[in-house]
Parts: structure tokens; C-alpha cells; sequence
């Protein structure tokens, strides 16, 4: 099964699924992939935050990296993957290099996972094929025996477009939000039976 994650901005998606994956790893259910944790300031006001930079979070070995950098999209002076789109953000393109790695060994080598994890499929990837490719190869070849699951996470307004690519290919695409009983439905999924007692 396909697990679409979407929701508006500063909704908690990635912090609710780390919170996720942990459980997921704590009950027998191998994680492979990548989550996208921001890096916040506190803004002028009570409870404001400002998103500085991108870090990814490679698993299942928690590898951390900077993937982008907060930048003002009217920048002419720049030549990332996101200059095309005018993005807001500097995406390095050796981080996403070392991304796209990650996921190319576990393609080529023949590695398993209950889920693997994509945070987050965006602009770069679903409009001009840039971005993370290697992930973008792997759900296009739909699940496996080495390869059962996939959660990944988009925002609200490509939500549409990434059920649309994927629906034929996974034959289910059940798109959830950060929310608990999101959170049943997928370990329903995805813990394998003979450990789903640990839950």
C-alpha cells in the first residue's frame, strides 16, 4: 500500500511521522528512506517560528544532512535545483546527490523494508524530475515482496497529482494526515504479524 502524508504548512507532518518511524522500528517493521526535519528560529511574536534550512535524516542509520537553506526566491545570483522553480530554498546539490545514493544501494543491492519512507516529494521532483530521483524510480516500480509499503509526504495541493501518478502502479493509495487514527492505519499495514502484539 501507498500512504499519501499530506497537510498545510507547520501542520506537524514530519514530526508526526518520525514520531512514526520510531514506532514502526520499536515493533519489528523495517523503515527505509528519508525524513525532512526542519530548522527553526523563534519569530517576533509568541508561538511564531521562522524555518531557516532543510536537514534530511537518512534511515535507518539516522545520518543527518543540510538539504537547503532558506534563501528569497527573487535571488537572480543562484544555480541550485530550485532556481528553475523559484523556490525559496538553495537545495545543495551534494546533499541531494548523497540522497539519491541512499536510495539508488538500496535499489541495486537487493535490500528489504516494510516502508519506505520519501520526505517529501515536491516541485523538483513532480515538475521538472529533479530533486530525489532515485526515490521517485522506486515508487514508480510499485510494491514488492522486498518492498510491501510507502509513505510518502506532500503537500496538500500536489496531493492530487502524486495519487494520480501512483494509483495504478501501488492499486492502493490511502492519502492520510499526521493525526492518530492515521497513525493505526498505517502500523495496522505495516507491522508484520508475527510482532504486532509488541503494539
Amino acid at each position: 500500500m501507498l500512504f499519501v502524508l499530506t497537510g498545510d504548512i507547520q501542520t506537524g507532518k514530519t514530526r508526526w511521522l518520525e514520531a512514526l518511524v520510531s514506532e514502526l522500528e520499536r515493533s519489528g517493521a523495517g523503515v527505509f528512506g528519508v525524513v525532512a526535519p526542519g530548522v527553526w528560529e523563534q519569530g517576533p511574536r509568541e508561538g511564531e517560528f521562522r524555518k531557516l534550512a532543510i536537514d534530511n535524516v537518512l534511515l535507518p542509520g539516522r545520518r543527518r544532512i543540510r538539504m537547503a537553506d532558506w534563501i528569497d526566491p527573487s535571488d537572480t545570483n543562484r544555480d541550485d535545483q530550485g532556481s528553475q522553480l523559484q523556490l525559496e530554498w538553495r537545495f545543495h546539490d551534494e546533499a541531494i546527490g548523497v540522497v539519491n545514493r541512499h536510495f539508488e544501494c538500496f535499489r541495486t543491492e537487493g535490500a528489504t523494508c516494510n516502508v519506505l519512507v520519501v520526505d517529501e516529494l515536491g516541485r523538483l521532483e513532480l515538475e521538472i524530475g529533479k530533486g530525489l530521483t532515485e526515490a521517485m524510480q522506486l515508487l514508480d516500480e510499485g510494491p514488492s515482496e522486498r518492498m510491501p509499503h510507502a509513505l510518502v509526504v506532500v503537500r496538500g495541493w500536489l496531493a492530487d497529482r502524486v495519487v494520480s501518478r501512483y494509483e495504478d502502479t501501488w492499486r492502493k493509495v490511502h492519502v492520510i494526515g499526521p493525526c492518530a487514527e492515521s497513525r493505526e492505519v498505517v502500523l495496522g499495514a505495516c507491522v508484520p504479524d508475527s510482532v504486532s502484539d509488541v503494539r
